[in-house]
């Protein structure tokens, strides 16, 4: 694509974790004058068109779109698109296939203090809707909670948090006590 002017494979193929369930992500950097939506609606079509997509959603963080893709077989390609000044490693993990990216920046640490606060939050939200009758309300706060929780449990023991990608490495005793909630 002559708009693009750098790409990289991220995630778990970047990682060396990649196994029959990982997807497939790659990270597109813009070239400065290109026109994002005119980039994203062909690699779009491409991936329908091409590959067999039957559904995508978009997902917006600091100036750069994720748009995700769903194919019939049900393998995800994430590709997201950067823009020129932004293109670098957020996390580990960023293998590089043509360009010049910006230096790496540091990964997001999650605050405990805010995990606390949301933790709480969905426990008050819980006991309220509980009262009220509201069941599936409750259902919903109190999977929220137990999200927390985890997080919680990961940041304790200097596990990644993030989409619980190493909550099952959480100590036997603490998940067992989160599955009989």
């Amino acid at each position: 694509d002559v708009q693009l002017m750098g790409a990289a494979l991220v995630g778990s193929a970047a990682t060396g974790c990649e196994d029959a369930w990982s997807d497939i992500d790659l990270a597109l950097q813009l070239r400065p004058d290109a026109e994002l939506s005119q980039v994203v609606d062909r690699w779009t079509a491409q991936l329908y068109d091409q590959h067999g997509a039957v559904h995508h959603v978009d997902v917006v963080a600091q100036g750069v779109l994720y748009r995700a893709f769903l194919l019939a077989s049900t393998l995800q390609v994430d590709l997201s698109f950067w823009p020129e000044v932004q293109f670098r490693a957020t996390q580990p993990g960023f293998t590089l296939l043509f360009g010049s990216p910006r230096p790496a920046t540091t990964p997001h640490v999650v605050d405990a203090d805010h995990t606390i606060g949301m933790a709480w939050l969905y426990a008050v939200h819980a006991r309220s809707a509980i009262a009220r009758g509201r069941t599936w309300q409750a259902v919903m706060m109190l999977d929220q909670l137990r999200d927390q929780i985890i997080a919680l449990g990961c940041l304790a023991r200097d596990l990644n948090p993030y989409h619980g990608r190493e909550a099952d490495r959480l100590p036997s005793d603490l998940l067992a006590a989160l599955s009989d909630a």
